[in-house]
């Protein structure tokens, strides 16, 4: 009879000590999981799960192809103006719409830096005002009607000028910088 009651101490010690080492390893996995669903959930926000729209006479290109095709946007024959992109602080649909047709039609996911420079106003902090509030404005815009992965936006003011040493040449300008997202 005494063995039968030491056997059953023992039984019921090593479930009591197999449950609490159970307590205390499986609550921090449980939260760590719930912390992961939950970073998932914030993700797929962020992300913009919703499919593509693809125009159909608009080709399919890669990150690099994508970015050549706007860097001739912006520098060649067809330039946009930044009076007319930022009048009255709405943007032009038109010319972004150039930009947007090229970004919704990538192959891969991308990440876009826009940057904004302005020429010298008033005050330094006045120009890196405007500078931030159109880069804020065209993130907007990006964000809501492209399908990229993350939208930056940063307004530089007139600190980092042109490399020309010409003063009569204007510093206000734009850049737009896909990442491809590994």
């Amino acid at each position: 009879m005494r063995t039968k009651t030491l056997i059953l101490f023992y039984l019921f010690i090593s479930l009591l000590l197999i449950s609490s080492a159970l307590w205390f390893v499986a609550k921090p996995l449980h939260l760590k999981r719930l912390e992961v669903a939950r970073i998932a959930r914030i993700q797929k926000v962020c992300m913009k799960e919703s499919p593509k729209r693809r125009d159909r006479h608009t080709t399919e290109r890669t990150v690099k192809e994508a970015q050549r095709v706007i860097n001739n946007l912006l520098k060649g024959g067809r330039r946009i103006k930044k009076e007319t992109l930022f009048s009255n602080k709405n943007l032009d649909k038109k010319s972004l719409f150039k930009f947007l047709k090229v970004v919704n039609n990538l192959t891969e996911k991308a990440i876009l830096t826009i940057s904004v420079h302005t020429n010298p106003a008033k005050s330094k902090q006045e120009s890196l005002t405007i500078s931030q509030e159109r880069a804020d404005l065209l993130k907007e815009y990006f964000f809501k009607k492209s399908e990229l992965v993350l939208v930056t936006a940063i307004g530089y003011g007139e600190e980092i000028p042109l490399e020309n040493n010409d003063k009569n040449i204007s510093n206000e300008r734009m850049e737009f910088n896909l990442k491809k997202v590994e």
